[in-house]
């Protein structure tokens, strides 16, 4: 039960995070109305992707019994993994 929970917390996590921030929000500022450069809509994308990561990775360990991890970890690997995706951002924002 408590799995089935976790893993549809972190799929909606990702879900809303992906399509409102990473396609809509951005497609809005960069692409339509270029209020924003390029590099300006990576930085949003990176500070976003790592608040939705921390938060889907502090549920993790706030469900899970047998998961510890310290804040400081949690942040490095949310900033890590978004890092690694923001050289998709110029395909996601078009």
């Amino acid at each position: 039960m408590h799995i089935y929970i976790l893993q549809q917390c972190i799929f909606k996590n990702f879900f809303i995070t992906e399509y409102i921030f990473e396609k809509v929000l951005l497609k809005v500022l960069y692409y339509e109305f270029h209020k924003i450069t390029l590099m300006q809509a990576k930085v949003i994308y990176l500070i976003l992707d790592t608040i939705a990561i921390m938060i889907g990775l502090i549920l993790v360990d706030s469900i899970m019994e047998n998961v510890n991890a310290s804040n400081l970890a949690i942040f490095v690997v949310s900033f890590v993994r978004a890092f690694l995706g923001i050289k998709d951002i110029e395909e996601k924002v078009k």
